[in-house]
């Protein structure tokens, strides 16, 4: 990735390429991000989700843009949506207090 995925850039310390990197393989991350544009849709399924979800987002995600998680909410049944708006795409690290306690409560509601 060529930028931090990090709403906070105190949270990211960019880390020096090898020149040899290329001798390690296609890292997985690649093969992640080229699979996801290839028109791969699940949003005719998501009404088959039976269980209580709660779809998290970072409002400043620059992986998945926050109507990747609207849809999500949107097409589960019984789905809830938080949004961290001081995050990117890691709420667990940026704010980690406030992920911690969202989803404990997810967890124990009854």
């Amino acid at each position: 990735m060529r930028e931090a995925s990090y709403y906070d850039k105190s949270f990211f310390t960019p880390a020096e390429i090898d020149e040899n990197d290329h001798d390690k393989g296609v890292p997985i991350r690649m093969i992640w991000s080229k699979n996801m544009y290839t028109g791969l849709s699940y949003a005719e399924q998501l009404n088959e989700v039976k269980v209580p979800t709660l779809v998290i987002a970072g409002r400043h995600d620059p992986e998945a843009g926050l109507s990747c998680s609207e849809e999500l909410n949107e097409g589960i049944p019984d789905a809830r949506l938080f949004i961290f708006e001081e995050s990117g795409h890691s709420p667990f690290i940026e704010e980690a207090d406030l992920f911690a306690e969202t989803v404990g409560s997810f967890l124990n509601r009854e």
